[in-house]
């Protein structure tokens, strides 16, 4: 995957402020169940272990105040939603345990993974058993095409739509020639395609790339890269870990005077941790990122009332995967996940428009869709389940290292 959001609301359809009251977290195997049986499970494969941890409090939190709500305004065809949860870990094989935990529990609807190298890695197995997945943040462009026969789909934009974002802001510079540092893997090439043609469309040319892996050699490539490009700015596209050590290493032997360009990932640079030796190298950067901060409000106040230090990035999103596969529960009348595929996409687009469950609920009477726009803002997918539109932050680092929202960049293809 890989931060202030404009709010969504307005007039009387304004949501109202979301329970804080939390459903207990199943965690043990309960008896598989049939589709359809009238009780509506949620299951939760996000990150409990590993680097990730934090993100994936982040969404449970936020997927625990959304299954709150609504069983406090009547739950699914009069029986309160299930949450049930499973580690994804930090690899393809916990997180392929977790999903298997959560089908013989009889989850009707997964919300996860929150990587989308695992999400890649599972899918495949969600959508043989006949489950719905929505991910809150797995963008990788990869699973824009993905065969996953309509049961799969994100509340974040793919990173096609980020790779426009970062061309635009990089077009704004007025430099003409880049060098793209990406990742050796599906990820990397994908992201750098979609990259390249968007800044080839908009007459800057790109000079050199260096797909690089974790390896120590690695390094030592993109070193001698970066020390030898003549491009007037620099890309580097990457994960967290593995991307900062590549920022890094282009910063330290690359002329001080060329802007370094990023990816949403390395808004969380471990390079911010240092003050005095990150802050230097970070003044070059700048980058895109889908909003990952929900908007001052009344979900803000409730994710955070019990705790104002807990981690909150891209809540906003899991919320809205929780809200939108409910509501198109109360559509369909059922909770099969094989009904529940295109209401998703039909009651995000295709009916009035509504905020919050109370209202949108009222509003799915029989013939009837809603348009839900959640937390996370505008919300529309098209008939893949993608996001059609999307607003990216601009973000910068200030002399602390810490980074910072400096503009707003509207992406609609």
């Amino acid at each position: 995957m890989a931060l202030g959001i404009l709010a969504a609301c307005s007039g009387s359809d304004a949501a109202p402020t979301p329970t804080t009251a939390r459903p207990s977290l199943i965690t043990t195997p309960t008896p598989s169940t049939v589709p359809g049986d009238g009780v509506m499970r949620i299951g939760l494969l996000l990150p409990r272990s590993g680097p990730g941890a934090d993100l994936g409090e982040a969404l449970t939190h936020a997927a625990e105040l959304a299954v709150g709500e609504i069983n406090t305004h009547g739950g699914v065809a009069g029986h309160s939603v299930e949450l049930i949860g499973r580690d994804e870990g930090s690899d393809i094989a916990t997180a392929g345990v977790g999903l298997s935990g959560l089908i013989a529990a009889g989850a009707d609807v997964i919300i996860g993974p929150a990587s989308s190298t695992i999400a890649l890695g599972v899918l495949r197995q969600a959508v043989d058993a006949h489950k719905v997945v929505c991910s809150p943040t797995a963008s990788a462009l990869e699973l824009d095409g993905f065969p996953d026969d309509g049961y799969f789909v994100r509340t974040i934009p793919s990173d096609r739509l980020q790779a426009a974002a970062l061309a635009d802001l990089i077009s704004r510079s007025g430099r003409r020639t880049a060098s793209i540092f990406a990742p050796d893997d599906d990820f990397g090439e994908g992201f750098r395609t979609a990259l390249t043609a968007q800044l080839t469309s908009r007459g800057i040319k790109v000079d050199t790339t260096v797909a690089y892996d974790q390896s120590s050699e690695a390094l030592t490539t993109v070193t001698a890269a970066a020390g030898d490009s003549r491009a007037d700015l620099l890309v580097v596209i990457g994960e967290p870990a593995s991307g900062s050590r590549v920022l890094a290493a282009v910063g330290a032997s690359s002329d001080a005077r060329v802007p370094i360009f990023v990816n949403d990932a390395l808004r969380r640079t471990s390079l911010s941790e240092s003050a005095t030796a990150g802050a230097p190298l970070l003044a070059r950067v700048h980058g895109v990122s889908p909003a990952a901060l929900p908007p001052p409000g009344p979900f803000l106040q409730a994710l955070t009332a019990d705790d104002a230090t807990r981690s909150i990035y891209y809540s906003a999103y899991a919320y809205d995967c929780v809200m939108l596969a409910a509501l198109s529960a109360v559509a369909e009348g059922a909770d099969d996940p094989a009904k529940l595929v295109a209401a998703m996409v039909e009651n995000s687009s295709q009916g009035a428009r509504c905020y919050d469950f109370a209202t949108c609920s009222a509003k799915l009477v029989p013939g009837f869709n809603v348009d839900f726009d959640g937390v996370s803002g505008r919300l529309e997918l098209d008939g893949n389940g993608e996001v059609t539109s999307a607003m990216f932050e601009e973000f910068a680092f200030d002399d602390m290292g810490r980074d910072i929202t400096v503009g707003q960049i509207p992406i609609n293809p």
